[in-house]
């Protein structure tokens, strides 16, 4: 404590003041010089950046003529393997769209992707089957099909069929064991 009133009493913290007053004077203006050097090399780069997006606007052109349907990986490909240019695929990019020469994609071409509404669901059991089918593989006999016919609305397996080939007989007999377990006594109107 008494070296601190020793230093305020001789006006060493007043020094120290104008001392860290003039290093935030020199740092501010070396950063402001850093800065000024940064913008220099910026827009000489974006000068030069300019002049070559200019350099390979015509071929770009030219193959937009010739392929309407071609996008800037397409042109950029074409640009790098068949002309021999080194050139990024980002200056393709910015070059196409500076130029409104992008490809918009076809909207109307795209499929639907709402939900289907339409399907058809199983109310109660025995109203609605599916079938399907399986491959299994046997290690001592190969591979084995399982048909199969599910009930929609109980997801019960309600007939089988395993066999070494997957025909339309084999469906059939699966679709007859269903029957037959479910309708045992035939089906009445």
């Amino acid at each position: 404590m008494e070296e601190g009133a020793k230093l305020f009493a001789r006006g060493g913290v007043d020094k120290e003041a104008k001392r860290l007053k003039a290093e935030n004077r020199r740092l501010t203006q070396a950063v402001g010089e850093l800065a000024m050097e940064l913008k220099k090399r910026l827009v000489s780069r974006r000068a030069r950046s300019f002049e070559a997006d200019k350099a390979i606007l015509p071929k770009i052109e030219e193959l937009q003529r010739e392929h309407p349907a071609w996008g800037c990986r397409r042109v950029w490909a074409w640009l790098r393997r068949c002309e021999g240019l080194k050139i990024n695929h980002k200056r393709v990019m910015r070059v196409m769209k500076a130029n409104s020469l992008d490809v918009r994609p076809a909207r109307r071409l795209k499929a639907p992707r709402e939900a289907e509404t339409h399907k058809m669901r199983g109310r109660e059991p025995k109203s609605l089957w599916g079938t399907d089918m399986t491959k299994v593989m046997i290690p001592s006999e190969g591979w084995a099909y399982l048909h199969v016919v599910l009930d929609w609305a109980s997801k019960k397996l309600v007939g089988w069929s395993l066999s070494r080939t997957s025909k339309a007989s084999n469906w059939l007999a699966a679709l007859d064991s269903a029957v037959a377990a479910q309708f045992p006594h035939g089906i009445k109107d």
